[in-house]
């Protein structure tokens, strides 16, 4: 599946929120690596979930390629890192069909922009 812009934005943001580390070795890694994936639960596929942060989480390439062939091991990581309740609400979230107009694309990219922004700033 291509990504464009707005994965791309979206990808920075979770990559900063976990402060450039994977989630499951600890590995830290340097701002603008190529080994530090965002990793997403439910397939970029699902428009509902794709740029959704509970969705999502950073990984280094190892892991990612690790979690995304053991699925009751990444089923178990996402239950560990989301809880319960918000697991469940985010499979949910993954079951409803979800369309983007143009604006709400637009939208999205300048809030995540705003995000990133932020967090650079401080």
């Amino acid at each position: 599946m291509k990504r464009d812009i707005t994965d791309s934005l979206f990808s920075k943001l979770i990559r900063l929120l976990e402060n450039h580390t994977c989630r499951r070795c600890g590995t830290v890694h340097s701002p603008n690596s190529q080994g530090l994936h965002c990793a997403h639960f439910h397939s970029r596929a699902k428009r509902s979930t794709r740029w959704y942060r509970d969705n999502a989480t950073a990984l280094c390439y190892g892991c990612h390629q690790y979690i995304d062939l053991h699925k009751e091991e990444k089923v178990e990581f996402f239950l560990t890192i989301l809880g319960r309740e918000q697991f469940d609400a985010l499979e949910l979230r993954a079951k409803t069909i979800k369309k983007f107009t143009p604006d709400d694309i637009k939208a999205l990219r300048q809030e995540l922009r705003d995000k990133i922004r932020r967090l650079e700033d401080k």
